[in-house]
């Protein structure tokens, strides 16, 4: 699932990662044993569309872990 509502971003991770996938709005509900994959701006610009390069962009994976006790 896809929640990355910044055209340019989708753009250079369908270009690196050979997919299709589309600008998103929809808000992200955590749901038990997701993996979430979260890519950001390194410098966000609010407001305005740029170009984003790959070296624009940091990728960090998160994944929760439960104790059970």
């Amino acid at each position: 699932m896809n929640y990355i509502r910044h055209p340019s971003t989708v753009r250079i991770l369908n270009e690196v990662l050979g997919l299709d996938l589309q600008p998103s709005s929809e808000l992200y509900q955590y749901q038990q044993g997701d993996i979430v994959i979260v890519v950001g701006l390194r410098r966000p610009v609010r407001g305005q569309e740029v170009e984003v390069t790959v070296n624009d962009l940091d990728i960090a994976i998160i994944s929760i872990v439960e104790v059970v006790q």
